[in-house]
């Protein structure tokens, strides 16, 4: 029997060996997207925001975790496709810490605008971590008012998508974007890829 889909996912960045991590983003934009306020229009004469991810992380991924979202071309267009509409959009490039060339022109932060006061703390696991979150947690369908997608006004950093957008992301197939339901929640960074087992002595 095929489990039920949640009712509310979080978008996070799968974490495994090889994978794009975020190392920088353009410092004058981060105080504004850590509080959720609408950023400044950019002028026709700016430059795409600077993204830099290690070098070492070889596969991209569409969705990028930070003080932000940062995703991909693809990413846009399947939000765009759900009907999400209070998201504000920036071109961005996306380099590496080590070369002076961008590796990916076909990105864009994404500042989340509405963010949602509704998790409901469930009894944490054991050796759980969250900056500001007691994980893990549920959403509180009453508070959102029918909202597909949202920042969580309790850690701004997690973004709740409803079972209709979720849907639409995964038949996108998009590139290490993990749909993680909220009671599953530890603080952790996710990975599709499991953890190495000790050589048997």
């Amino acid at each position: 029997m095929t489990e039920p889909r949640p009712a509310y996912s979080l978008l996070r960045q799968d974490m495994r060996p090889g994978a794009w991590q975020l190392v920088a983003l353009d410092p004058a934009l981060v105080p504004a997207l850590r509080i959720g306020m609408l950023l400044d229009e950019p002028s026709a004469a700016d430059a795409p925001s600077r993204v830099v991810v290690s070098a070492w992380g070889a596969e991209p991924s569409d969705y990028l975790e930070g003080p932000c979202g940062i995703v991909s071309d693809a990413m846009r267009r399947a939000l765009d496709d759900a009907g999400v509409d209070n998201i504000q959009y920036r071109a961005a490039h996306v380099f590496t810490d080590v070369a002076p060339e961008p590796v990916a022109t076909d990105y864009w932060i994404a500042n989340v605008i509405g963010a949602i006061k509704c998790a409901e703390p469930l009894p944490p696991a054991p050796g759980a971590r969250s900056p500001t979150l007691s994980p893990p947690f549920r959403i509180d369908a009453a508070r959102v008012g029918g909202i597909g997608m949202f920042p969580l006004a309790e850690d701004r950093e997690l973004v709740v998508v409803d079972a209709r957008v979720a849907a639409r992301l995964r038949a996108a197939g998009l590139r290490g974007l993990v749909l993680q339901a909220p009671e599953t929640y530890d603080g952790l960074p996710v990975s599709t890829e499991p953890p190495a087992r000790a050589p048997t002595p």
